[in-house]
């Protein structure tokens, strides 16, 4: 689990730093607004497997309460690698309209997904840690 809280937090900051490159493409307020979005995505992400965390649940219900943020690390984790790809063999990636559109998809989606069934994940972990903790109340200690 702590991988993925880590993960998190790591994805927030590189999404941040992509916003450089895309200071310099063809629409640069459109690709920051996007990588903005998606960087609020991957902050409330993070905070939110962080929660999830600290309820001490199962592992089963850690993953049924993040499954969603964890989409969206992946499709940051595959956006950071197509920025890296391109900037280290010099391929002109960043100017491309399919970068732009691909940003788009992957910023927007990811605040859209995380504010859908992201949010939905989140709010049934918090429902089986309240159900388990009134159940350990509820039951007689020896």
């Amino acid at each position: 689990m702590l991988h993925w809280i880590a993960g998190s937090w790591a994805l927030l900051v590189l999404s941040l730093a992509a916003l450089v490159p895309s200071l310099v493409a063809e629409d640069p307020v459109r690709d920051v607004a996007a990588l903005l979005a998606g960087a609020a995505a991957c902050l409330l992400g993070a905070v939110a497997t962080s929660s999830v965390r600290g309820m001490r649940l199962s592992d089963d219900d850690f993953i049924r309460g993040t499954s969603t943020i964890r989409t969206i690390e992946a499709a940051w984790l595959l956006m950071i690698t197509l920025v890296g790809v391109s900037v280290f063999a010099e391929i002109p990636a960043l100017e491309d309209a399919a970068y732009g559109m691909f940003l788009q998809l992957v910023g927007w989606g990811s605040l859209i997904a995380l504010i859908g069934p992201g949010y939905s994940e989140y709010r049934s972990a918090r429902a089986a840690s309240a159900a388990r903790a009134s159940a350990a109340a509820s039951s007689p200690q020896p």
